[in-house]
């Protein structure tokens, strides 16, 4: 797989020389429809490359759904692929180093794309692109027959083009560039707590855990078992066989918050690595892991009763999944597996059942509710967000600058919330009805409450009492409300952050910021005759602590901020302060204080009174 930036680095004939010895040419020449005996084989395929030179850096991108004819194909989601082969392993590893992605995005990239191709063909047949267009045509028809006016054939393209690849094919690679550089230097810079929201997860997991059918109260200590993750979990997961897919959704598990896979460039390899030593990364997969091992010993104990004594919740998700009574039955005279490592381990391993079509039902239930526990990026929520816009296009590189951050709580809407929905509707037990999304309310809201008093003691700060204020942040960081609870229940006063900076998203706040440092002094001199260039240095490292990467990072961020940034507002900020005296007065009001001295000393003990009393802001 190319790059196009790593490629456009040296000249067309410079990479023509430097790719054609490592080739196995007569494979590639018939590929490229050049016959190896030709005396003039070798000057023809230097043609071709040169000619592949131009498609990787300018591209033949994919065309949108809306615009492609019924004889269009399914081809790999990088746009700007192509196929080549290399003699050796050795000369494919040394381009790739060069000029082409990391070994593990090609992993991703790769079961990606040959899942979809599969996917796709199960759902439409073997011409993706005709059956598709033929089936949006028959529904147009019929909702005219119908007279129904509003078609959902536009949400039916957006989905294709998401999973066919179409959204992703850049078009225009500078501007992509920046955008992506842009996007993944603010996740180094504004991520480094999100490890404390994914523990939001718990939550999650119980209400999924308890739809489903499995003990609830396990939830934590599978997270803490996966996480710590031993040499002997290590070895019952990869037994369990609920491992090997995480490794393909890494840098899905890294994009959870932020919605883009960040792939290539010094800045991608930062943003990547702080999703690991955040925790955030190795946290999300522990949470998924822990639910499909978890998943195989309630299948174990599920399949051992009869049909007839299944309860309600049971049938409503065997229905939701198309679980009959035969595959239930089939299912309970699958061989259970021993553990190698723990004889009195014993559990029903969906990967060992033979009949495919049973398996593929069992599968699809215990992923989708994996996704369902552990929300990550959904196809439609992003297909959703990006509206078919492209990469390096001036509309695709605003929408993925809006929407970055928010991927949770969207996601969170076309999971659980949608869930809850479901359930409302459907579910057979009014109970179930009604404790579903009254749960879901009170448990993501409580979790979400603790998130925002532990992020509270991780600043020093002492914890929050009861009030309305408390209770609006819980709803937010516990993700129960979604998106509208992320946008309307910011409290956009604190840090000042802006309107702007609070609603479309930390690209346009740095944009925002980046005016305001240099338009202000600018702004003074001209209209007010006044020099304002004393504030530049304060100003400035008000900045730069705000931009620098890794400098949010969860468990360091105060003692970074009290040795380095504070030292330095104190020598060059006049008014350091009288902005100190403001806050403390502002968490005063809150019914609070600091616990935690300016050099990282333990004055007292935080009030952890405040955790259970309720107490109103003051005016």
């Amino acid at each position: 797989t190319h790059v196009a930036y790593k490629v456009g680095k040296v000249e067309k004939s410079v990479w023509v020389d430097e790719i054609f010895p490592a080739l196995d040419k007569a494979r590639t020449g018939k590929l490229l429809d050049l016959d190896p005996e030709d005396a003039n084989f070798d000057e023809l395929l230097k043609t071709e490359l040169s000619k592949i030179y131009d498609n990787i850096l300018h591209g033949d991108t994919k065309s949108a759904f809306a615009n492609a004819d019924e004889g269009f194909k399914l081809s790999l989601k990088n746009a700007h692929s192509r196929v080549l082969f290399f003699k050796d392993a050795d000369s494919w590893l040394n381009y790739n180093k060069q000029y082409g992605k990391d070994v593990l995005v090609l992993l991703d990239e790769y079961m990606d794309h040959a899942s979809m191709q599969v996917a796709m063909l199960r759902v439409f047949g073997p011409n993706v692109g005709r059956n598709a267009k033929r089936l949006t045509k028959f529904a147009k028809d019929y909702d005219t027959l119908a007279g129904v006016t509003k078609s959902g054939s536009q949400k039916f393209g957006r989905m294709f083009d998401h999973l066919s690849g179409a959204e992703f094919a850049v078009k225009g690679e500078k501007l992509a560039k920046l955008g992506s550089n842009t996007r993944a230097l603010l996740v180094t810079a504004q991520l480094g707590s999100a490890y404390i929201m994914t523990l939001a997860d718990l939550s999650y997991g119980a209400l999924t855990r308890m739809l489903v059918g499995m003990p609830a109260h396990k939830t934590v200590n599978g997270y803490a078992k996966f996480l710590w993750n031993s040499k002997n979990t290590k070895a019952l997961a990869r037994e369990a066989r609920v491992v090997a897919h995480e490794i393909g959704d890494e840098l899905k598990n890294s994009s959870r918050f932020s919605g883009e896979k960040f792939e290539s460039g010094y800045m991608s390899w930062a943003a990547n690595k702080l999703m690991k030593v955040s925790l955030l990364a190795p946290g999300t997969a522990a949470s998924r892991t822990s639910f499909k091992y978890e998943f195989q010993f309630h299948l174990r104990d599920l399949v051992k009763k009869p049909w007839e004594q299944l309860d309600k919740t049971t049938m409503y998700m065997y229905k939701r999944y198309g679980i009959t009574k035969a595959d239930h039955v089939a299912m309970g005279k699958q061989k259970l597996y021993t553990s190698r490592y723990d004889r009195k381990v014993q559990y029903l391993r969906i990967g060992d059942v033979e009949d495919g079509a049973l398996r593929h039902k069992y599968y699809a239930m215990m992923f989708a509710e994996t996704e369902t526990a552990v929300p990550t990026i959904m196809a439609r929520s992003r297909a959703f967000m990006m509206q078919n816009s492209n990469p390096g296009t001036l509309t695709g590189e605003a929408w993925r600058s809006f929407w970055l951050f928010k991927n949770f709580p969207m996601t969170i809407m076309y999971t659980q919330l949608a869930r809850a929905a479901n359930v409302m509707l459907t579910h057979p037990s009014h109970a179930a009805r009604v404790a579903y999304p009254a749960a879901l309310l009170v448990f993501t809201s409580s979790m979400g409450i603790l998130l925002h008093q532990i992020k509270n003691l991780l600043k020093g700060e002492d914890p929050a009492p009861l009030n309305a204020s408390t209770i609006t942040k819980g709803l937010m960081y516990g993700g129960g409300g979604g998106f509208f609870a992320d946008v309307f229940l910011q409290d956009t006063s604190q840090y000042g952050r802006s309107f702007v900076q609070g609603v479309g998203g930390p690209v346009f706040g740095l944009i925002e910021d980046l005016v305001k440092l240099g338009q202000k002094p600018i702004h003074d001199g001209l209209y007010r005759n006044k020099n304002s260039l004393d504030k530049l240095g304060p100003e400035l490292l008000t900045f730069l602590s705000k931009y620098t990467p890794y400098n949010n990072l969860w468990y360091t961020r105060a003692a970074t901020n009290a040795l380095i940034f504070d030292n330095l507002k104190r020598n060059i900020d006049p008014k350091y302060d009288a902005k100190k005296r403001r806050y403390l007065k502002r968490l005063q009001k809150e019914h609070r204080g600091r616990w935690l001295g300016d050099n990282l000393d333990i004055e007292r003990q935080p009030k952890w009174g405040n955790i259970h009393s309720w107490n109103p802001v003051e005016n």
